[in-house]
């Protein structure tokens, strides 16, 4: 990510590490340490550096290398391994394997639901106020992430509604056990 960062223009270590905060939505990064990573780049001769003075302070400011630009441009062209994550996903996992009768304890699926709707609106707020500095095919892959929550929201709210109208015909099921017979014949009281 650094290496792209830098192909637009030259950049001190702490612009670096603001516009890194562009990216965290799709790569964690908090607290991200870029220093280290532009040594490390910088031992590989994948960037360089030059001391100015910005602002009355002493800046080291770092440029991507020619062959930094050919190791970004093959790393591009390389296919990932993993296309689709191999991730569990443990709320479609405990779905699969609840029994039927013990679908009540699956009330967390509301909880699941809240972090959800905070996760889609970090994504939309993500999108106002970092869209414009994407790329073009960066702003589509983070539309397709607020979509995809989107579509897994509606999903689980549908597994909800199953989950309550199980649980009020279970109980419907318990009151029609406890009503009292008449004339010991089995058949509930009208």
């Amino acid at each position: 990510m650094i290496l792209r960062l830098l192909i637009d223009q030259p950049k001190h270590g702490y612009e670096l590490r603001q516009d890194l905060t562009v990216f965290r939505y799709f790569y964690p990064l908090n607290n991200i340490n870029v220093y280290p990573i532009l040594k490390e780049l910088a031992d590989k001769g994948y960037v360089s550096s030059h001391d100015e003075i910005v602002d009355s302070r002493h800046r080291k400011i770092y440029r991507i290398t020619p062959q930094g630009e050919a190791e970004l441009d093959r790393w591009l062209e390389i296919v990932p391994e993993d296309c689709i994550p191999l991730v569990t996903d443990l709320v479609s996992l405990k779905l699969l394997l609840a029994p039927k009768d013990k679908t009540a304890q699956l009330r967390w699926l509301s909880q699941s639901l809240a972090q959800l709707d905070e996760e889609i609106a970090a994504w939309r707020d993500y999108l106002r106020d970092h869209g414009s500095r994407l790329n073009p095919l960066a702003q589509v892959s983070a539309e397709y992430r607020v979509e995809s929550f989107e579509q897994r929201r509606d999903h689980l709210k549908r597994v909800l509604e199953m989950v309550l109208s199980g649980e009020s015909r279970g109980e419907d099921d318990k009151r029609r056990r406890k009503r009292p017979v008449a004339g010991g014949s089995g058949e509930p009281v009208a």
